[in-house]
């Protein structure tokens, strides 16, 4: 792949990676896919992606799979939590309440 320009767009279920130098059916070039979880897909083989712009997604990805891998230990630790005691609940939601106030004051 010749020209080459990295373009990271998120539409909510991942990152989709495109190369914005080329156009491709009135879009970028789809170069891969990497999942929240930080797996990637790929549509181009990687050995045709520059280097540099190579490092750049495996590096989001590896980034993508420690916060996955983060959220979901957090997750564990709150059920845990909940299912340890029911009052935990009640607590949640009091926090879960003032964190909506905040966010509509600002």
């Amino acid at each position: 792949m010749k020209k080459f320009e990295l373009f990271i767009c998120s539409l909510g279920n991942g990152l989709t990676v495109c190369n914005k130098a080329i156009i491709e059916h009135g879009d970028y070039k789809y170069i891969a896919h990497i999942a929240n979880c930080g797996k990637i897909t790929w549509y181009v083989e990687p050995s045709k992606i520059p280097g540099d712009a190579l490092l750049r997604i495996e590096h989001k990805a590896d980034a993508m799979r420690v916060n996955f891998e983060n959220s979901a230990a957090n997750i564990q630790s709150w059920s845990k939590a909940l299912k340890d005691s029911p009052k935990m609940i009640v607590y949640a939601s009091a926090q879960a309440q003032k964190a909506v106030e905040y966010i509509i004051e600002k």
